[in-house]
């Protein structure tokens, strides 16, 4: 088996899952297991799947798995963008909060430079909410951080 074909079936579980949930009733049904307080808010028929390569100063590229834009109706005449990132993981990454940060932030920094190009200005942009989901998928329990918070050094002093 060439390498190619490795690398080809390490990611097929990534594939399949991102095929998936490309079809409305799947990520419903996610969505309703995780945060099944908004899913009657948000409008699945006019999800807006977006780029999930986010290309870096370096030259490097930082990839996500998922990355879905729904409309979020709350009751009141507004209606705003709900960012949706999902990673699918089979082994257990200390460091997956810090990737979901990472992400969110070059996904802000995109949305900042296209707001800019459009003609918009820095005081009129504002934040869309993400919501990172973990989907994992391994033989163990995941047992690893699952907040920033589990990461940071901490002192009483800093915490008061």
């Amino acid at each position: 088996m060439s390498i190619a074909d490795e690398d080809s079936l390490r990611k097929l579980p990534d594939r399949a899952l991102r095929r998936s949930l490309e079809h409305p009733e799947n990520l419903r049904s996610l969505l309703l297991r995780v945060i099944p307080d908004l899913v009657p808010n948000l409008r699945l028929e006019e999800i807006r799947k977006r780029d999930r390569l986010f290309p870096l100063d370096d030259w490097r590229e930082s990839e996500v798995d998922v990355f879905f834009e729904i409309p979020f109706v709350d009751g009141s005449d507004q209606s705003l963008w709900l960012a949706i990132l999902i990673e699918h993981q089979t082994a257990t990454d200390p460091l997956m909060p810090l990737r979901f940060f990472l992400s969110v932030g070059h996904y802000w920094e995109r949305e900042l430079k296209t707001h800019l190009s459009q003609g918009g200005t820095a005081g009129s942009f504002r934040l869309r909410s993400v919501i990172p989901i973990l989907c994992h998928t391994g033989t163990t329990e995941w047992g690893s951080n699952l907040t920033l918070g589990q990461l940071a050094e901490s002192s009483a002093t800093f915490l008061e």
